[in-house]
């Protein structure tokens, strides 16, 4: 039976290897220098080229002023509003709803993604009484700026071999806007209310996961990307299980 192979075009290739090689060394990067976190320092890099295949000053303006404005929400909204939970949950979906207008909107799709996965991380994790936050929103402001030099980096080690060609503006209309926004932001909130509720301090990664489908912005590609991921999931645990079974075997 013949199997259909899947070929990668150059500039693909050279985008999964500025965003492997972008997270490694965002990763040894913070383990070398002790510093807490290292999810931030992994994940930002590979985000940054995985959202984003070219870079150029109006998307380091973006990652940047959105590391620097979710220093301020995390402070104000944790710091003024940590003993009243409904109040808080209120301004978060405030706060998502805007993030997820800009991705539909479009042209800041970049500022709002990267707010919306960094602030549901930090909102959660700030509101517990013992964290340190200034080491939280420190390590997640040096894990931008050191993700955009890894960026530059990986660009100029991997370059493009052809010219992109830009992506079309998608055209909608202002209720299809409102829509996706809302369905985010929701979304969001709801996951943020249920780690918080359930006290789950130690699943970032899951966390994470709920946040990743809503970029596709719509249930469709939501349920396309949360397939996606639990077949991936599936077949890692197949992987670890089949291992085991040889190893003990």
């Amino acid at each position: 039976m013949k199997t259909r192979a899947h070929h990668l075009a150059p500039n693909d290739l050279r985008q999964c290897l500025r965003i492997t090689f972008g997270g490694v060394l965002g990763y040894l990067v913070s383990q070398l220098m002790g510093w807490n976190y290292g999810v931030f320092y992994t994940v930002f890099p590979m985000f940054l080229l995985g959202m984003i295949p070219i870079l150029n000053l109006s998307v380091v303006r973006q990652f940047l002023t959105n590391a620097c404005l979710n220093v301020i929400e995390v402070s104000l909204v944790v710091g003024l509003m940590q003993h009243m939970p409904i109040v808080m949950t209120a301004v978060v979906f405030a706060i998502f709803t805007f993030r997820f207008s800009l991705m539909a909107k479009g042209p800041l799709f970049l500022f709002g993604a990267n707010g919306v996965l960094t602030l549901s991380i930090m909102f959660h994790f700030a509101s517990y009484p013992d964290l340190d936050m200034f080491d939280l929103l420190t390590n997640n402001t040096l894990a931008s700026f050191l993700a955009v030099a890894i960026a530059f980096v990986m660009h100029a080690v991997f370059p493009d071999v052809a010219p992109r060609t830009p992506p079309q503006p998608a055209i909608k209309s202002k209720a299809l806007i409102r829509h996706q926004a809302l369905i985010g932001s929701v979304t969001a909130t709801v996951s943020f209310v249920v780690f918080q509720s359930l006290d789950l301090r130690d699943s970032l990664s899951a966390q994470m996961a709920t946040i990743l489908i809503l970029f596709a912005l719509g249930y469709t590609g939501a349920r396309t990307s949360a397939r996606k991921r639990a077949i991936g999931t599936l077949r890692a645990i197949g992987t670890l299980l089949g291992c085991n079974f040889a190893s003990a075997a």
